[in-house]
């Protein structure tokens, strides 16, 4: 059918839009994590170390305790006012 020429024939790629080749990791962006993420988890020793000392964050000191609330509560209470409502239509109602 066809003649054989001594012309070289090239074929193209199965694939003709390859995926991106990703872009390389910039080494002062992992840098920059790597220190960021050690700061934090110093701190987090650092709050947890203190949490489990006693919590008062005095050298040796340990937490006053807390006081009874009656000692800052009035005396006496009086009875709050009635509240009066009433509807869209201006009738008085109740909620009991």
């Amino acid at each position: 059918m066809f003649a054989q020429t001594g012309a070289v024939v090239m074929t193209q790629p199965a694939n003709p839009n390859p995926a991106p080749v990703p872009a390389p990791i910039d080494r002062r962006a992992v840098a920059a994590g790597v220190a960021m993420l050690a700061i934090l988890g110093l701190l987090g020793a650092g709050l947890m170390a203190l949490v489990l000392s006693g919590g008062t964050g005095e050298p040796g000191g340990s937490a006053e305790a807390t006081p009874d609330p009656a000692s800052f509560a009035y005396a006496k209470v009086r009875a709050a006012p009635a509240l009066e409502l009433i509807d869209q239509d201006g009738n008085a109602f109740s909620l009991a």
